[in-house]
């Protein structure tokens, strides 16, 4: 019988490229919940619960047929895919699941295709309602701006674009530059930062959302501060390198591990630890809220209606999106907080394992330093926004396992530290 199903696998993947199989599943699955953040009218559950289903049985399909996986690799594979089980059974979210079966699938994938495919797919649909929101064929959500440097600057309401909201549309955005920078790190030039900064400038004034602007305008900084450093250390390369020049280089490795390792636990620690702390009575606290609209008192107000569970549970989080100018939300408690989020809807083991995935993403591939830049500026917006579990936004969940080929290692082809692809 074992034969029999080995021959099975054998000629299912001799017939079919294991990468074609994650794609055909990939591919529609982002397209669906991208889709779901815009106002076009809503996909017929019966519809959404097939495709679903039909995607998840392609990448189970891609994990235990097409397979490839380490020791190590199949372990961390199962205790994903067993907690993101437990957290759907309690919370009845199917997201941390599809997540990590995401993550498992994309094993021996090319990331750099990944994102090509999720890049593409997003911004085609992003194009065509940004057109059916101008041309009235959807609804182009608005709200009023309550800002004394907008106002003064004569800005009364921004726009979603067709969105779901605002906030939203400017997220889209954001990832969408994350992404075109991350393929364009290679050969990066300045016109292609000072292209970006036009677009964060465009998209700030449709939609005046703050958080991304504060985001895109971080790994801006960061990527062009990069930049200036690759051109000074080649410059030293090609001349005679001293001791005290050697040392610099190797003080800058050093400090893109040790960021890598730890900005995403120490952002998740400080937000979720704010929003815990704050008080009514805290003044500081109070005025770090308002600049962050609301968002560590709706934390708060998170952790005094709920409990801590290692899965989740089912709570209802009620929000703006989709809402029109004038009509009133009851209840409205939602966690903008990535971290904060996972943890009080999917667990604190789901909230975990998303953790040390980034940690050994970033020792994976620390010599890759505009890839830790990148999760550095996502790290900091996840602080505000919700959309790290979110595959309509976030992709990089998936280089656990995907193949990255970049020159970016000193005296070696591909920079990879190899922490769970051994035996």
């Amino acid at each position: 019988m074992l034969d029999y199903v080995n021959d099975i696998k054998q000629k299912i993947t001799a017939r079919i490229p294991g990468e074609l199989v994650f794609f055909a599943a990939f591919i529609p699955y982002t397209a669906m919940f991208m889709y779901q953040t815009t106002m076009f009218e809503i996909f017929p559950a019966r519809l959404f619960k097939l495709l679903k289903v039909g995607c998840m049985g392609l990448l189970l399909l891609k994990v235990f047929i097409y397979g490839g996986y380490s020791k190590r690799e199949a372990i961390v594979t199962a205790v994903m895919l067993a907690a993101g089980l437990l957290s759907w059974r309690d919370s009845t979210l199917t997201i941390p699941f599809m997540m990590f079966l995401l993550i498992a699938a994309a094993k021996g994938v090319d990331f750099e295709r990944i994102v090509k495919a999720h890049f593409t797919v997003r911004l085609v649909i992003l194009l065509i309602t940004f057109a059916a929101a101008l041309t009235g064929h959807i609804e182009n959500i608005y709200h009023d701006i309550w800002h004394p440097l907008m106002n003064w600057l004569g800005w009364e309401r921004s726009y979603a674009l067709g969105i779901i909201h605002n906030t939203d549309c400017s997220a889209q955005v954001f990832y969408l530059m994350i992404e075109y920078l991350y393929l364009r790190r290679r050969s990066l030039r300045v016109y292609d930062l000072i292209g970006c900064l036009t677009v964060t400038l465009v998209i700030f004034r449709i939609t005046a959302c703050k958080v991304d602007l504060i985001s895109s305008a971080l790994v801006l900084f960061l990527f062009a501060a990069e930049y200036l450093r690759q051109i000074i250390t080649d410059r030293f390369k090609s001349s005679a390198i001293g001791c005290n020049d050697i040392k610099k280089l190797s003080i800058t490795e050093l400090l893109y591990k040790l960021l890598g390792v730890f900005v995403v636990p120490l952002t998740a620690a400080v937000s979720i630890g704010l929003s815990y702390r704050f008080s009514w009575e805290n003044e500081l606290l109070i005025k770090l809220n308002s600049m962050l609209t609301g968002r560590l008192s709706l934390g708060r107000n998170a952790f005094d209606q709920w409990n801590i569970t290692p899965f989740g549970q089912y709570i209802r989080l009620v929000g703006f999106g989709g809402i029109s100018i004038g009509t009133t939300v009851e209840g409205y408690n939602f966690i903008d907080c990535s971290y904060l989020n996972i943890l009080m809807t999917m667990g604190a083991v789901i909230l975990g394992i998303t953790l040390i995935v980034f940690v050994f993403i970033c020792c994976k591939y620390s010599c890759d330093h505009y890839l830790i830049l990148i999760i550095t500026a996502l790290a900091v917006s996840w602080m505000a926004d919700h959309h790290l579990m979110d595959i309509a936004y976030n992709v990089f969940m998936l280089l656990l396992f995907a193949k990255v080929h970049h020159p970016f290692a000193t005296g070696k082809q591909h920079c990879s530290s190899q922490i769970l692809d051994k035996t």
